[in-house]
C-alpha cells in the first residue's frame, strides 16, 4: 500500500500546501507514489526544502549532495516533483499576498470611514453644543429684558403712586419715598436715570410747571442739576 503524498511533509507543513496533494494531475499522482517508494520521506523533503531557499537553478549541486547523479532518472523525478511543488509555494504565495493586499485596503478604507464618522460626529456635537449655548445665551437675554421691563413697570408704579398721593412735593425726596415702599428690592440707583425720565413724562403731560422747569433743564443739560442728581445717587450708594 503506498503511503499518502502528504506523509512526506513535515507535520507543520501539511496544512500550508495541502492543497497540492488533492491534484488531478495522474502523472504526479504515479510520480509521487514512486518517489515514496524509493526514497526516505524526510531525505526527499530535505532536498525540496533546500531547493525552495536556494532557488531550483542550484538543484544540480543539491541532488549530488544528498550522493544523488543529476543525470539518473530518479533525481529527474526528484526535480520534477520539486518543480511542481514549488510552483504551488509560488501561487500560494501570490494568492495569500493578494489576499492580503485585499485585506489590507479593506481594512485601511475601513479604518478611514471609521475616523470621518468619527471626525462628522464631532463636528454636529460641536454645532449641538454652540447651539445650547446660543440658545442658553438668548434666554438669559430675555431673561434679563424681562428683569428689567419689570423693574421699569415697577418703578413706574412707585412713581405714580408717590405723585397721586403727594401732590406739589419735590421731586428731590422721590428717592426716600421709593427706598421705604421698594418691596421688591430695586436699587433705586440702577433705576434712577428711568425714574427721572418716567416723572418728566408723567409732569410734562400733566402740565406741572415745576416739572416742566426740571424737563427743560435736563433737556438742556443744566449742570446744577446734573451735580445734584449725581449727588443724590452718591450719597445713596455710599449710605
Amino acid at each position: 500500500m503506498h503511503r499518502s503524498l502528504d506523509s512526506i511533509l513535515p507535520q507543520n507543513e501539511r496544512k500550508e500546501i495541502s492543497g497540492f496533494f488533492h491534484t488531478q494531475n495522474k502523472e504526479l499522482e504515479t510520480l509521487r507514489n514512486e518517489l515514496i517508494n524509493s526514497i526516505e520521506t524526510n531525505l526527499l523533503w530535505s532536498i525540496i526544502m533546500e531547493t525552495k531557499e536556494k532557488g531550483i537553478e542550484k538543484f544540480n549541486e543539491i541532488i549530488e549532495k544528498y550522493h544523488y547523479n543529476k543525470h539518473s532518472r530518479i533525481a529527474s523525478k526528484i526535480k520534477r516533483i520539486t518543480k511542481a511543488i514549488l510552483c504551488f509555494y509560488k501561487k500560494e504565495k501570490t494568492r495569500k499576498d493578494t489576499s492580503d493586499n485585499i485585506k489590507h485596503t479593506f481594512n485601511e478604507k475601513l479604518n478611514k470611514d471609521k475616523a470621518e464618522k468619527i471626525k462628522q460626529e464631532k463636528i454636529k456635537q460641536e454645532r449641538i453644543k454652540q447651539e445650547r449655548i446660543k440658545q442658553e445665551r438668548i434666554k438669559q437675554e430675555r431673561i434679563e429684558q424681562k428683569r428689567v421691563k419689570q423693574e421699569k413697570i415697577i418703578v413706574g408704579m412707585h412713581i405714580k403712586t408717590y405723585l397721586d398721593a403727594k401732590d406739589n412735593r419735590p421731586f428731590g425726596i422721590f428717592k426716600t419715598y421709593f427706598l421705604e415702599n421698594n418691596k421688591e428690592g430695586w436699587n433705586f440707583h440702577e433705576s434712577a436715570d428711568y425714574a427721572i425720565k418716567k416723572v418728566c413724562e408723567i409732569y410734562r403731560r400733566e402740565n406741572n410747571e415745576e416739572i416742566q422747569e426740571l424737563f427743560k433743564d435736563r433737556a438742556r443739560g443744566n449742570p446744577y442739576l446734573k451735580e445734584e442728581i449725581e449727588e443724590d445717587t452718591n450719597n445713596l450708594i455710599n449710605k
